[in-house]
């Protein structure tokens, strides 16, 4: 098995495999699979979403256009030694208004798309089948079939515990790896870090009924 990375919780070992071309046309086919599920149930691709969220499919580029209209007034009006006051509070709204319109367009691609749906099935095939126990190397998700598999990784997320750890751990380190490409261990060892940091402020903060 190729090491992706291995992490610790508490004394701990956890190995996460690197796929292999076997696991690697699996997870397209689980891949291909969830997208096509998704469509039949009424969930939208990126580009859907895109055209659905932007009625008018030149709004983005309208915008686009006043901005570059008004850019070009402000510089002729500083060559020309004049105040660009207003000028530069209507560009400053047509850019907030570009914002308000690149986030809504982004976070129903990253909330609803069949994408994404595809992307998050392939990650958890991930976790149930490339995750194991460092000192033994089996795996840490043992049933007989993929459906078992993720019953008991469903179970572990329900119960909590130290299973419910790996999972959150082992999550991260394969989103990075299938989205983002990441295999050098440094990158890991850094995000795990900065979240046992943010998890360890949690812990440090009083409850309302303990100030």
């Amino acid at each position: 098995m190729k090491e992706l990375f291995t992490f610790k919780i508490g004394d701990t070992g956890i190995f996460l495999q690197k796929p292999g071309s076997q696991a690697t046309r699996k997870m397209g086919t689980v891949y291909s699979v969830s997208f096509s599920n998704a469509l039949k149930m009424g969930i939208m691709s990126e580009i859907d979403i895109r055209n659905h969220v932007v009625q008018d499919k030149d709004e983005r580029e309208k915008l686009l256009k006043k901005w570059s209209q008004l850019e070009n007034k402000r510089q002729m009006m500083l060559v020309k030694e004049l105040d660009p006051k207003k000028i530069e509070e209507k560009l400053t709204e047509v850019a907030a208004q570009l914002d308000r319109l690149t986030n809504v367009i982004n976070k129903a691609i990253v909330d609803n798309s069949a994408e994404v749906m595809g992307y998050q099935k392939v990650v958890d095939w991930m976790v149930v089948n490339l995750t194991f126990w460092d000192d033994s190397k089996l795996p840490v998700f043992d049933g007989e079939t993929d459906d078992a598999k993720m019953n008991q990784y469903f179970d572990a997320l329900d119960e909590g515990g130290l299973v419910a750890k790996v999972i959150a751990k082992a999550i991260i380190c394969f989103q990075g790896y299938l989205i983002n490409g990441i295999t050098d261990p440094e990158i890991y060892r850094q995000v795990l870090e900065e979240l046992d940091d943010e998890e360890k402020v949690d812990r440090d903060i009083p409850r309302a009924d303990e100030v």
